[in-house]
């Protein structure tokens, strides 16, 4: 559970608390990485395991997908002073 604190805070009011957007979005990137190391780590013949963390990085990326459009639609707009 301690490690669900950023996406609480993120979703509860991702404009006032955008730095665990970003923590969120860093944190998905991450997890994205080592399972996606960790499935090319395991021996071809490993076809269950490989499958389970293939389903683990297409659940991850399609977060850290999601999680990035969030984190783009709540950026800073500029404004434009003539």
């Amino acid at each position: 559970m301690m490690w669900n604190i950023p996406y609480f805070f993120a979703c509860w009011n991702p404009f006032r608390y955008r730095i665990s957007l970003i923590e969120a979005n860093l944190m998905q990137l991450i997890g994205l990485i080592g399972e996606t190391l960790l499935r090319n780590s395991l021996p071809p013949n490993e076809v269950v395991l490989r499958a389970t963390a293939s389903r683990f990085i297409l659940f991850d990326g399609a977060g850290l997908l999601l999680l990035l459009i969030a984190l783009w639609i709540t950026r800073p707009l500029k404004s434009h002073s003539s």
